[in-house]
């Protein structure tokens, strides 16, 4: 007998891999009876039991994104919507329970351990959070693509100060399979990415899914990373998911068991990936120019401290270059913009070596103040690290102020040379100054810019208009 959710819409959302998309819908209405269900699409996909909704050929997943964030709440009627993909499905209706319903906002655990786990892939989400999001574009935007990541980890806190809701990690991981699961035989019901398609298919129905890949171009990536053996990482802290679940259904073939002890402890968890990547870090120089190794400055304890103090979850860097201070953001903070023209094609490749591999990562391209017109109010700390001049770095401050909340912070590097102190002494009262040359101050101009009064320096007015 079907299982029946007459409040809930499943959403399909395809412009690349039709044939797979449809059988993706196949499988999951096998499953599951639902109260709607909708194929968005730019040419017709015909599945029993759904409507056909036409959209453009969206060329990436940007475009996507957004239709996802500010258009597909216009046609969901019920209360919650699953979203599904040519490469995730629903497997196990035996795992459903209401307890989902209880939440906002339900997809797979990631493998942080910071409390903010659980988000990832194709989710559960109700109508009231996808409305509020859009009615408050302005406060949450969609700023990068990966609209998971942004819901789930950078807005999550905000999110629940409104009154939305998260599930613990292990009913999350009862709910779905992406990246982690506890073990090499539990059970979910639904699951995301397709180089877990052997552990949800065998036989005829996974020659022919990766038959179907094999053929399409725009999945080469993914073809590549089923070859290549990639499975879930075994995450044994999730196992308390698994005590609910039953056993695991026989066309389920166990994954990871080319590896000792199934998997379990082949990976480590994220603290520990982030305390090995900080303590590599700590010991790689910023700036590769002729001088004393044991130049405090060119190194990052000092950063350390003014981060453990700042405590940001947003940061937006000025001055990105190779990327090491950006990889150290990057491994504590839930949102990093980079912003840098990489004049030197060395730096750019370095950097993207360093850090492209980060979803959290957001490029800006460009030079202070004009990159960051598209930004508000959102950041918690911006670091300026850029043209050191005494002119530049005060424009910068001053720009910073803008895109900075009221609470947050102001920050930047070289505070040791002298055009750089003494521009920052210009602008701010305070300033916290850090071994390495990093300084810290709360976003607020001194009054000295504020009334316009300094001798040595322009008014605010002067400077807005130098902006």
């Amino acid at each position: 007998m079907k299982l029946h959710l007459p409040d809930v819409t499943l959403v399909m959302i395809d412009t690349q891999c039709h044939e797979l998309a449809r059988l993706a819908m196949e499988d999951s209405l096998r499953e599951v009876e639902f109260g709607d269900a909708i194929i968005f699409s730019d040419e017709p996909i015909k599945v029993a039991g759904t409507r056909w909704i036409k959209v453009p050929k969206w060329p990436n997943i940007a475009e996507c994104s957004h239709f996802m964030w500010y258009e597909l709440p216009d046609y969901i009627d019920t209360k919650w919507a699953i979203n599904v993909q040519w490469d995730s499905w629903i497997v196990d209706a035996d795992c459903w329970t209401d307890e989902f319903l209880q939440s906002d906002y339900v997809g797979a655990p990631w493998w942080y351990d910071d409390n903010l786990n659980v988000g990832n892939g194709c989710a559960l989400r109700s109508r009231a959070l996808m409305q509020f999001l859009r009615a408050n574009r302005e406060r949450f935007p969609l700023s990068i693509s990966q609209e998971d990541h942004l819901i789930s980890r950078v807005y999550r806190t905000a999110l629940e100060e409104n009154g939305f809701k998260w599930p613990t990690e292990a009913l999350a991981s009862r709910f779905s399979l992406e990246c982690t699961r506890p073990s090499s035989d539990s059970r979910h019901f639904m699951f995301h990415d397709s180089f877990n398609f052997p552990a949800v298919l065998e036989g005829v129905r996974l020659a022919e899914r990766l038959r179907l890949m094999r053929a399409n171009p725009a999945i080469a990536g993914k073809v590549a990373a089923i070859d290549k053996g990639r499975r879930a990482i075994i995450l044994p802290r999730l196992a308390a998911a698994s005590e609910k679940a039953h056993s695991r259904p026989a066309e389920v073939v166990q994954e990871n068991a080319h590896l000792p002890n199934g998997g379990a402890g082949a990976m480590p968890t994220f603290r520990e990936f982030q305390k090995n990547r900080i303590d590599e870090l700590l010991t790689t120089r910023r700036c590769l120019y002729p001088g004393d190794l044991a130049d405090v400055h060119n190194f990052l304890p000092g950063l350390v401290e003014l981060i453990l103090r700042a405590k940001p979850r947003t940061v937006i860097e000025i001055g990105s270059d190779r990327g090491v201070s950006t990889e150290l953001f990057l491994l504590t903070s839930a949102r990093v913009v980079a912003v840098d023209p990489w004049e030197s094609r060395d730096s750019l490749q370095e950097f993207a070596s360093r850090c492209g591999a980060y979803p959290h990562l957001e490029i800006c391209r460009g030079k202070c103040p004009d990159a960051l017109d598209r930004f508000g109010a959102e950041f918690d700390l911006c670091y300026i690290d850029a043209d050191h001049s005494y002119e530049a770095v005060r424009r910068d401050i001053l720009a910073c102020t803008r895109i900075v909340k009221p609470d947050g912070w102001l920050a930047g590097h070289d505070y040791h040379q002298p055009q750089v102190e003494s521009a920052v002494l210009s602008m701010i009262d305070g300033p916290i100054v850090f071994r390495d040359g990093s300084w810290l101050a709360k976003n607020r101009l001194s009054d000295r810019v504020l009334a316009g009064h300094a001798a040595e320096a322009p008014s605010l007015a002067e400077l807005a208009c130098a902006v």
